[in-house]
């Protein structure tokens, strides 16, 4: 029996890439999600913003979103979070392992003192407790002092690596244990991004002591991009969602729909979803001005496809300027706007869509990317009038 649902295919396995995905099967298309490596959605930190205060339908699907995924906590916010450096900061969702300050306003949170390269409580507690949000609210931060936390080797430990270790059942029970020794009078518990990558070990920890425990933000590379890349593979798998991992080289028009070259073969798709990222991502590359490329610094995708790249309004791709991106005068937040030109997630091509970082002119931030994402999903999987 033939399947007669819109066929989907989403080039981009990043939060944007995924939230199309999600969006267009959602919406009634049979979708195949093709991907190969990590992209900017591995980068962040556990916060998620949204640059303008979105409608309440833009709420509502994000919220639905991020309850498929399974690993952040949006629509009961605003949140507060702590940055690995102290920095106090209200955001619009977090990653669920991240302790929420918000709700501990006015009370005694405990800063643990762990010794880890990475991680200076002392500064930490001090930085918190001298926001503006603290000072305000009467919240106070003390540093919990708790050596034993982590063993010798594991003091310069990668916190990835080290995330990784608090995932076994046994070190998830020796945390407990040294917590409550280290606890006091504090009403919550801070720490830095080690809270497991697979196990939800901060909702444990907090069910186990009877009182929140979470972590702070994480560096780039860190332990937030790793615990989505699993949430995201937890949700294909748990969906009739088609993931495949390896390199697409193009995109090409064709009659009733497209042509996806991955690898050796070709894939016939109704709508195609390009979230491939941007330029830290690599979906956007940058030419060097040399001699055999007479046009300067330019830009084009990474994959072959019947888009235009533009930059405020303007196109910049090779074969349309004949002195390349002056930086000097564009700047470097030219890398955050340039990508393809798109209205609202369409291209100039029917059935070809955008989301995410290789849109140009799209917001760079993670709730950005999936409204982006469930947005083209949507659009991708309704059939022309």
């Amino acid at each position: 029996m033939s399947d007669e649902r819109r066929h989907v295919v989403v080039v981009g396995g990043g939060i944007a890439g995924v939230a199309a995905a999600w969006a267009a099967q959602r919406a009634g298309a049979r979708v195949t999600l093709l991907h190969g490596a990590a992209g900017a959605s591995a980068l962040y930190s556990g916060a998620l913003d949204f640059g303008a205060k979105p409608s309440e339908r833009i709420v509502s699907e994000l919220a639905h979103f991020a309850t498929a995924l399974g690993c952040w906590s949006y629509g009961g916010g605003p949140y507060r979070i702590a940055t690995e450096t102290g920095l106090c900061r209200s955001v619009h969702g977090r990653d669920s392992a991240l302790l929420d300050l918000e709700p501990l306003a006015g009370s005694r949170i405990g800063v643990v003192g762990a010794l880890h390269s990475s991680w200076n409580a002392a500064l930490v507690a001090r930085q918190l407790g001298a926001s503006s949000w603290a000072q305000q609210t009467g919240t106070e931060f003390v540093v919990l002092p708790a050596p034993d936390l982590l063993a010798t080797d594991e003091l310069a430990v990668p916190v990835y690596d080290l995330a990784a270790r608090f995932d076994a059942p046994q070190r998830l029970q020796a945390l407990c244990a040294i917590l409550e020794k280290a606890r006091g009078d504090a009403s919550a518990l801070l720490l830095g991004p080690w809270l497991g990558l697979a196990m939800d070990v901060a909702q444990q920890a907090t069910q186990t002591l009877g009182i929140p425990v979470g972590e702070s933000t994480s560096a780039p590379g860190g332990v937030a991009g790793a615990r989505f890349e699993r949430a995201r593979d937890r949700l294909l798998q748990a969906s009739a969602i088609e993931a495949r991992t390896g390199p697409v080289q193009r995109v090409s028009a064709e009659s009733g729909g497209f042509s996806v070259g991955f690898g050796s073969e070709d894939i016939s798709a109704e709508a195609v979803v390009l979230a491939i990222g941007g330029v830290a991502a690599g979906g956007i590359l940058l030419d060097d001005a040399r001699p055999e490329h007479p046009g300067g610094a330019c830009f084009h995708a990474s994959l072959q496809a019947p888009v235009t790249l533009e930059l405020d309004g303007k196109p910049v791709e090779r074969v349309s300027t004949l002195h390349g991106v002056d930086f000097c005068l564009a700047g470097l937040g030219t890398l955050e706007r340039v990508g393809i030109a798109q209205r609202r997630g369409k291209t100039q091509e029917p059935g070809l869509f955008v989301a995410g970082d290789c849109a140009a002119g799209a917001p760079r931030s993670a709730l950005e990317a999936a409204h982006s994402g469930i947005r083209a999903g949507v659009l991708a999987a309704a059939r022309p009038a």
